[in-house]
């Protein structure tokens, strides 16, 4: 059995709509999630909107998040200000650029940033969590973001620029500061200062950084003071990923970036294993991402379609709804990893086996089964008999009873129930003993 250990309070719903988030979120005593000022923890059920600002009129992006939130999605991913994906960047759709000053940190120009928190209050009015990039740094310090710009200006003219923005949100108790973005930047006083002067001015807001592609985000910039939430961005198996993450941080992590719909032929039940994988090795959810909705038909790449709207409701959204539905209808912020004592035969290298997590009071357990084959399990890893398993379809969130009869020794096989309603063989298992039926 794994060890009981403490276990972190809370109550979300079944209903990802029933209920939003009492903002600010805070990191909790364990420093395992983040929750909301109710003690609530918080699943992060994201989506990649980085155009967002730049792109949209207020119009155009009250109607996108009233339709995310309808999907269940909580968190958007979003840069204040763009450098390259948006028709007028850096200027927004209306032409108003962010500086008056091109590229002049110091000079940030009211009108944008007066929109820009408009949409941000929308959001919080709606119940997301926004994921706000100050300043993007770009793939490789290149022209997708602001990496240039930023050594122009030094780290003090930088920290006023932190010291702005913090202010100018201060109020909006819904951001959690995004640093970096898709760089590991060789300059950390660069970023340190941007950082530094949203917490002078912003003591409590939460922050975090996304650099490259399996890089370890907390080993660079954990012993800074600002760096409160890490996150995983991976190309690999988000189980593996987060699973290393884990291995060698304490601080609440969450899939930040990984393979989008519509880009690099990515299979939706590829998109559904990364929010499967995420939580079951120690994560608090993942974002989505969904090439046009990211740019918002800013950039034709990888032959994506290019109208965002018709996107709303692809199989990769209704993936992430039914994730909400299934994880969040779970007391989810008990999970831990299962090693090997629920799946004893199972090799979680191998990416067509089943891998699980088990509450920390064993009281139940979550198994997500990618392929057909059976999986076997050994009950005895739950603290009282099991005494019913529910295959969910992460489809479409139907429920089909697991047969458990099938015993060889301690060992039960079980036996998913065929073609989920995509057409592919990924099944939700939930392993339910009387204390949590």
């Amino acid at each position: 059995m794994v060890p009981t250990g403490r276990c972190a309070p809370g109550d979300p719903s079944a209903d990802p709509n029933s209920h939003s988030a009492a903002f600010p979120l805070t990191v909790d005593a364990l420093q395992r999630q983040i929750v909301d000022r109710d003690g609530r923890p918080f699943l992060v059920v994201g989506d990649a909107a980085w155009s967002l600002i730049a792109q949209l009129s207020e119009a155009d992006a009250t109607a996108y998040l009233q339709s995310r939130r309808a999907s269940g999605f909580n968190t958007i991913l979003v840069n204040l200000i763009e450098h390259h994906f948006a028709d007028n960047a850096p200027a927004d759709i209306r032409g108003i650029p962010p500086f008056t000053t091109p590229g002049d940190f110091t000079r940030p120009n009211p009108e944008y940033f007066e929109h820009a928190e408009r949409v941000v209050s929308v959001a919080e009015d709606l119940g997301f969590l926004v994921l706000l990039a100050p300043a993007y740094a770009g793939y490789a310090g290149g022209d997708q973001g602001w990496y240039r710009e930023m050594q122009a200006m030094g780290p003090e003219r930088l920290r006023s620029y932190g010291r702005f923005v913090g202010q100018r949100f201060a109020a909006r108790d819904n951001v959690l500061w995004v640093q970096g973005g898709d760089f590991e930047v060789p300059e950390a006083a660069l970023v340190n200062a941007v950082a530094e002067g949203i917490a002078e001015v912003s003591p409590g807001s939460l922050q975090t950084y996304h650099g490259i592609p399996d890089s370890r985000v907390a080993q660079v910039w954990r012993d800074q003071a600002w760096f409160t939430v890490d996150n995983v961005y991976t190309r690999g198996r988000p189980f593996t990923a987060v699973s290393e993450a884990r291995s060698d941080g304490t601080d609440p992590l969450f899939l930040i970036e990984a393979a989008y719909e519509n880009e690099r032929d990515t299979p939706a039940a590829d998109l559904r294993r990364q929010s499967y994988e995420t939580i079951i090795a120690g994560g608090i959810g993942n974002v989505f991402g969904n090439n046009p909705i990211w740019n918002f038909d800013a950039r034709e790449l990888y032959a994506a379609p290019t109208d965002w709207r018709g996107q709303l409701d692809s199989p990769g959204t209704r993936g992430m709804t039914q994730f909400a539905r299934i994880i969040g209808g779970t007391d989810w912020w008990m999970l831990r990893p299962d090693h090997g004592a629920l799946l004893p035969r199972a090799d979680p290298a191998d990416t067509s086996q089943a891998v699980a997590a088990l509450a920390c009071d064993e009281s139940f357990a979550v198994v997500y089964n990618p392929s057909s084959s059976p999986t076997e399990l050994d009950p005895s890893a739950l603290a009282l008999p099991v005494t019913r398993g529910v295959w969910r379809d992460p489809v479409d969130g139907t429920s089909v009873a697991a047969d458990l009869s099938d015993r060889d020794g301690a060992i039960i096989t079980v036996r998913p129930p065929g073609r989920n309603a995509g057409g592919d063989t990924d099944w939700v298992l939930l392993l339910l003993t009387r204390s949590s039926t």
